[in-house]
């Protein structure tokens, strides 16, 4: 589905009745209590939740795994008799989180003001003064810790990117794309298109009419905030919005030309020029890939020096605002991971980690600039003599031109340093580079693996045969992965249930709760012990020792069970009521 904001954030204020103000809060039973809340059958299985439901215990929640309990940040709700309710120490350890109290929380910089402005309206709630940044909420202290409670180090990010990061975030929410270059040299030219057929029409003294092309289906790297971020433009996207590249239609029904900018300053003061005419799709040839082109016009009533510079050849790319749709390129990616990534131009499984648009939503202007992320987007095949006559010029000898020159040292600099032949072409040399590339990789990856491997043996860093030795003797010694995740795993159900088997023995809770509380002890037993060494013993009464009832004739029912017996047995799912009697008998009764 496409992706057209940031599904991680803060949860909507609301407001639910308030719990007295002194009541006590325990954060693992108010968490077990919102998932039997929130479950269809009242057992907390993740299958039976309805997650949005949930969500209104916290402040904070991750989109990316909504349906996981571990998703969910900040509880500040508990559920009382099947209501679900405000608690002040639950507001008020949350804020405390989030203004550094034991060592904070980790939520995204991006989503803080609102989780902020979601618990300061239960402050309100409650008539309590909300606390300054430099006065961290005091948390109650016996609030008690979870199993495990030492968190795992979060991912040291730089402050600069980090920063970034929460910025692109915003925009792609958005979707808004200004495709500006940063930090990257692209072509000076691009080569002529025989398919180019749009009339340029230079017969107004105050018009400079020229072809561009105004996008490329390929990967660029535009700005997204301030910072660059990798996007893919899939060839049937961009056909699919080849209209929006050319006039359109206001609310009235009159058709607008498209306007041009300068640098992506769309105001009243910056436009330069417009687009009038269809636009064009030209498929991919040799030189460059398919992509979008129209024919731009030039006022130079309303900006001479743009009109100029186009006309000389000084000024020779465009680039397109536009808001789109998009997804990941790698869903499995966590928000953060994927925009890192995104934003360094990583490459996950052999694939470049980028905003695939999935459709373009609108095409807002078109700006000339200096140079465009898009490298493709430049004047197609012609330039100007001082006379405005246009001239084709694919041709131009490289002498002519000093970045062609400067392209062409830089060739024979790579012929030369990769061992290749004089006359070699661009594919021999981009193989070649790709070849080095690889193999410096390949050695970089095998050291690294080598430098992990020894510190985690304990073994000398260029002792290679005592690494062997080691893991020929762990691999001896060990048992098949598959092994031991089963023996794992029927441990943890034993763990589960014993705890589980234990509490309706001992009368904490009764057997028809077995099964219900099996389940959540089986997503988390810590919280569930927790839970059960709270309840009272003989707080239940269990199976078969209660007194006999009748069934309101003064005698046993059916079978000699009572009404409450029946009861019971159709909550297990008993369907053999004979030997289920016969059972009940052998045990003692309480009179």
């Amino acid at each position: 589905m496409p992706e057209t904001e940031y599904r991680a954030g803060a949860v909507p204020e609301h407001e639910p009745p308030k719990a007295p103000d002194d009541t006590e809060w325990d954060g693992d039973e108010a968490e077990l209590s919102l998932r039997a809340w929130a479950s269809s059958d009242g057992s907390g299985d993740p299958d039976t939740v309805d997650w949005e439901r949930y969500r209104l215990g916290f402040a904070w929640y991750d989109g990316e795994a909504a349906d996981e309990f571990g998703a969910y940040k900040l509880p500040h709700h508990t559920v009382v008799d099947g209501e679900l309710q405000t608690v002040w120490a639950g507001v008020a350890a949350a804020m405390g989180a989030v203004l550094g109290a034991r060592g904070g929380v980790d939520i995204p910089e991006a989503d803080m003001d609102a989780v902020k402005a979601h618990l300061a309206a239960h402050y309100a709630q409650f008539d309590k003064e909300v606390p300054g940044e430099d006065e961290p909420e005091d948390e109650p202290e016996d609030e008690p810790m979870d199993e495990g409670a030492e968190a795992a180090a979060p991912v040291e990010r730089d402050p600069e990117t980090a920063k970034a990061v929460a910025e692109l975030k915003a925009a792609a929410a958005k979707g808004f794309i200004a495709m500006r270059a940063v930090g990257r040299a692209v072509p000076a030219s691009v080569p002529s298109v025989a398919a180019a057929t749009a009339e340029v029409d230079d017969s107004d003294p105050n018009i400079v009419a020229r072809r561009f092309r105004l996008m490329s289906a390929s990967h660029f790297r535009p700005t997204m905030g301030w910072f660059a971020v990798t996007i893919k433009m899939p060839e049937d996207t961009l056909k699919a919005a080849l209209p929006l590249f050319g006039p359109q239609a206001d609310a009235n029904g009159t058709t607008r030309p498209l306007t041009v900018y300068k640098d992506h300053h769309t105001s009243v003061s910056e436009w330069c020029g417009t687009i009038d005419a269809a636009p064009e799709y030209v498929e991919a040839s040799d030189e460059i890939p398919g992509g979008v082109e129209n024919v731009i016009r030039l006022d130079r009533v309303a900006d001479a020096k743009i009109a100029r510079g186009v006309e000389t050849g000084a000024l020779r790319s465009v680039s397109a605002g536009f808001t789109m749709e998009w997804e990941k390129s790698h869903p499995e990616m966590g928000d953060d991971d994927f925009f890192f990534a995104a934003v360094d131009d990583d490459e996950v499984d052999g694939e470049r980690v980028a905003l695939v648009c999935t459709a373009i939503t609108g095409v807002d202007e078109i700006s000339v600039v200096w140079e465009g992320a898009d490298p493709h987007a430049k004047q197609i095949g012609a330039a100007a003599t001082a006379s405005g006559e246009i001239v084709d010029t694919p041709d131009a000898e490289a002498s002519s031109n000093p970045e062609q020159e400067a392209d062409q040292m830089w060739k024979e600099y790579l012929i030369a340093a990769l061992g290749l032949a004089e006359d070699a072409d661009d594919e021999a040399i981009k193989a070649a580079q790709e070849r080095v590339i690889a193999e410096r990789e390949a050695f970089d990856d095998a050291d690294e693996s080598l430098t992990r491997l020894t510190a985690a043996l304990g073994v000398d860093a260029d002792d290679v045969d005592a690494a062997v030795a080691e893991v020929i003797t762990l691999k001896r010694d060990t048992v098949p992965r598959a092994d031991y995740d089963a023996l794992v795993k029927a441990g943890a159900e034993r763990d589960c249930a014993d705890a589980v088997d234990a509490a309706v023995r001992e009368g904490r809770i009764a057997p028809f709760e077995r099964e219900d509380m099996l389940a959540m002890a089986r997503s988390d037993l810590g919280a569930v012990k927790r839970y059960l060494a709270k309840r009272k013993p003989s707080s239940a009464v269990p199976l078969g020792e209660q007194a006999p009832e009748t069934d309101g004739t003064g005698g046993a029912g059916a079978n000699g069970l009572t009404a409450k017996q029946l009861a019971t047995a159709k909550r297990l799912g008993i369907t053999d009521l004979d030997a289920y009697a016969a059972q009940l008998k052998r045990r003692p009764t309480i009179v």
